[in-house]
């Protein structure tokens, strides 16, 4: 019998050349790398294995950086994680291209979690949905941007500055 003896072996042999061919595509990979730049409170730059890649934290959106608690948000980021490594566990690319990771600390906390926790930023859909309901509990709290009676979330926020730009 052959590798490619069957249907089915060539099938799967055929789909990880494939996986393997596309350049950029990273599913669930796990690796540690330094954040050497963090752009606002949910995209980070990290350099890996001499290369940088850009990372767009999984589960969650901050506020814009001319939001309020945008550049709170992105200052928290930054105490968390420049000159520490971190741990992603990637899940594909987003629309820009960046890199989909939940971000690990090295105390094992997720980012994500804390900056939902801190009011810092919203839950939005995930691939991975482990992790608790910080964000209620920062609205509970009033902590972050839920001291506001009545943020604006980041996709609103977007949309209006495309409306204005129009």
């Amino acid at each position: 019998m052959t590798i490619l003896g069957t249907g089915f072996n060539r099938l799967t042999l055929g789909l990880g050349f494939l996986t393997v061919m596309i350049p950029g595509v990273v599913y669930a990979a796990e690796f540690r790398a330094d954040v050497f730049r963090v752009i606002d409170g949910d995209t980070l730059e990290v350099r890996h294995h001499g290369r940088s890649e850009r990372i767009r934290v999984e589960g969650i959106d901050c506020p814009e950086l001319k939001q309020p608690y945008g550049k709170e948000a992105k200052r928290a980021v930054m105490a968390l994680v420049i000159g520490s490594p971190v741990t992603l566990k990637t899940y594909g690319r987003s629309h820009d291209g960046a890199l989909r990771a939940d971000v690990f600390l090295q105390n094992g906390r997720r980012l994500s979690q804390i900056l939902l926790e801190e009011g810092l930023a919203w839950k939005v859909a995930t691939t991975d949905s482990s992790g608790g309901d910080g964000e209620g509990e920062a609205r509970y709290a009033k902590r972050g941007l839920w001291a506001d009676p009545n943020p604006t979330p980041p996709w609103k926020f977007r949309a209006a500055q495309v409306r204005k730009r129009r």
